[in-house]
């Protein structure tokens, strides 16, 4: 299952709406997989909530631990795939590249996605890869 920045925030912040059941338990029994960009991606959501007063640094920190703790495989062949299949579908579904490169995965792995994004989630749905919300 790739898995987005969205879908781990609500594992860090308590102000986020809570993940379905049917997605922590995917969290805590599938593979999970993910975009080289993902760790940036993560680690900048945490460091702008601090800074927005979402949590404190060792809130930060400890979330960071958290999330790294569920063991997600960061693919370091994205890259390959981001001067043409992500570039496609990010021009074809109106996706920034950063999100462009979670759909390029899940189709490449032929997996699903697990994400909260909307534009993201309507893409995925295009081109018929499953998604959890």
């Amino acid at each position: 299952m790739v898995v987005d920045c969205s879908i781990v925030g609500p594992l860090a912040l308590a102000d986020e709406p809570a993940l379905s059941e049917r997605v922590t338990d995917a969290l805590s029994h599938k593979p999970l997989i993910a975009p080289a960009h993902w760790p940036l991606e993560v680690m900048n959501m945490l460091h702008v909530a601090e800074r927005r007063g979402r949590l404190d640094r060792l809130g930060r920190d400890a979330a960071a631990r958290q999330i790294r703790d569920l063991a997600v495989t960061v693919r370091t062949d994205t890259g390959d795939f981001a001067w043409t299949e992500a570039s496609r579908l990010a021009d074809l579904h109106g996706l920034t590249i950063y999100d462009a490169a979670y759909l390029e995965l899940a189709i490449r792995l032929r997996a699903s996605l697990a994400t909260r994004d909307g534009d993201l989630i309507v893409a995925a749905r295009a081109e018929n890869v499953p998604v959890l919300i």
